[in-house]
């Protein structure tokens, strides 16, 4: 079980992201291009989890993990985002830093949601109710062969439906994790997956295309190192809507820029 905090609204926080990102600057020395404030704290009466979400776009991102740690920040890996530094800060002010290189569509996405919610009062007042529901369920405190707790996979769907609204349509690549994604990926190929299938296996990798908010492709990548030294795609498939060559193209080229990162 873990604990949740979840707060009012405080006019601080726009004033702590703006000292916290002008520390980044100048420990990251001219390598950050943008940096943004995005998550519920930077949306105005929204209630929020008392940390502050920053968005970074930087030149080079492996030389950030050391100048980064000289300021309180953890590397913590990518987690379900492919070519995500994600870093942590437990201080007197709580910060998640995401770290992405330039055009990556999670940087459009979250300030598409942002500025969503900014705008609408009802969407605001919705996400609030949905978070003070996920509060009282016992299931947002643990989890469940998953690697975010209940209260994160239980706003899935209402992100999906602010991003739909908003018209985000950008080809996203991502590590499989949630439920719904696993159900998209056992529709494209279900003869392909059982009950032994390595869903939670370290030595295992399951990618998605999505198209906006839609699941257009699946890949699954075993990384035991074979002959020549490197993880192996074991099966790549796309939905049978998808016309675009280029798109099966653009999913194989991300998996095989990633498995050379690895």
């Amino acid at each position: 079980m873990t604990k949740l905090e979840v707060v009012a609204y405080n006019k601080a926080w726009p004033r702590m992201f703006e000292q916290l990102a002008s520390d980044i600057m100048d420990a990251l020395n001219g390598n950050v291009i943008e940096i943004y404030h995005v998550g519920s704290t930077s949306v105005p009466g929204l209630i929020a989890k008392p940390k502050i979400d920053i968005i970074a776009v930087t030149r080079d991102q492996p030389s950030t993990i050391e100048a980064l740690a000289k300021i309180g920040y953890v590397y913590k890996g990518e987690y379900n985002i492919p070519f995500e530094y994600f870093f942590a800060k437990r201080d007197d002010v709580n910060v998640n830093l995401h770290l992405y290189e330039e055009n990556h569509p999670e940087i459009e996405l979250n300030i598409v949601f942002r500025d969503y919610l900014r705008k609408h009062e009802d969407s605001r007042a919705e996400y609030a109710a949905l978070k003070m529901r996920l509060l009282q369920e016992e299931a947002s405190f643990k989890k469940e062969d998953a690697m975010f707790h209940g209260y994160n996979l239980g706003k899935d769907v209402f992100i999906r439906s602010v991003l739909e609204k908003s018209g985000f349509n950008r080809v996203r690549f991502l590590k499989c994790t949630h439920h719904a994604e696993w159900d998209a990926a056992k529709k494209l190929l279900p003869e392909y997956f059982s009950d032994d299938f390595p869903f939670h296996n370290k030595d295992h990798a399951h990618f998605i295309l999505c198209q906006g908010i839609k699941v257009i492709g699946y890949a699954h990548v075993s990384l035991k190192l074979e002959k020549n030294n490197l993880p192996t795609v074991k099966k790549i498939t796309m939905d049978d809507s998808v016309k675009n060559a280029n798109l099966r193209q653009q999913f194989i080229d991300l998996i095989h820029k990633w498995i050379k990162q690895q």
